[in-house]
């Protein structure tokens, strides 16, 4: 979780960087337990959903399986000034770096992964935000599956 995006100076600065200085980005483990939001400062994970969801973080049948599918939140109301097209723009950026200090990490360890753009799945599925617990502003929802440890 740490790789993904976590805090790695003391100005409280991140893994990855991210649009303007402003963090948009959430990142969540969603496992056989539950879900849990991954919270950098104490580098804990918080229960979010008790519910096993991992089903529904993709299309690929393995996604139901994998031990752990991390999913990146990104909210657009953190982001001002700028159109609903330009948030999903920086928010895939944002996501595409930490998507990619995650495959570095896991290229390390020689564990097997698969990063999945679930924007154009899940953007326009209110069914995917209300299994969340997620209303209005989000720019979308991305995934990425862990297959095997």
């Amino acid at each position: 979780m740490w790789a993904a995006f976590g805090i790695n100076r003391p100005s409280g600065d991140r893994t990855a960087p991210y649009w303007r200085h402003v963090m948009v980005i959430d990142v969540y483990a969603a496992m056989e337990d539950g879900v849990w939001l991954y919270e950098p400062k104490t580098h804990t994970l918080q229960r979010y959903l008790s519910e096993d969801i991992r089903a529904a973080t993709g299309l690929q049948d393995f996604v139901a399986t994998a031990p752990l599918n991390l999913v990146y939140v990104a909210h657009g109301e953190r982001m001002t000034d700028i159109s609903p097209e330009e948030r999903r723009l920086y928010a895939s950026v944002d996501t595409g770096f930490i998507g990619q200090d995650v495959y570095l990490f896991c290229a390390f360890r020689r564990t097997r992964q698969r990063f999945s753009r679930c924007y154009r799945i899940c953007l326009g599925s209110e069914g995917i935000f209300a299994l969340w617990h997620l209303y209005g502003g989000h720019a979308g929802l991305f995934r990425f599956s862990k297959r095997y440890f």
